[in-house]
């Protein structure tokens, strides 16, 4: 998983996730946006609340955000990062 946030990269190894957006969900609660598959809510709850740019994944679980306006999560898949946001 990668999640750009403030024009930085931050890949994070699954130990790190966990424990991260376990803080995080701690302190904001949770969104439930991914109907689909409960177990991802997690990581667009972790960038909801880092204020993230956007999460780059190739899971179509993810494309359901596409369709929600409130709270915005930007969502690309790596071409699409690869394009906008690599010189």
């Amino acid at each position: 998983l990668i999640i750009l946030l403030k024009k930085q990269l931050i890949k994070l190894t699954i130990s790190g996730i966990k424990k991260k957006c376990q803080q995080i969900l701690w302190k904001i609660g949770c969104w439930n946006l991914i109907q689909n598959d409960r177990d991802d809510d997690k990581f667009v709850d972790c960038a909801i609340a880092s204020n993230a740019d956007a999460i780059i994944t190739h899971d179509k679980h993810f494309s359901i955000l596409k369709n929600i306006s409130f709270p915005s999560v930007k969502i690309m898949d790596v071409s699409e990062f690869k394009t906008s946001c690599i010189p």
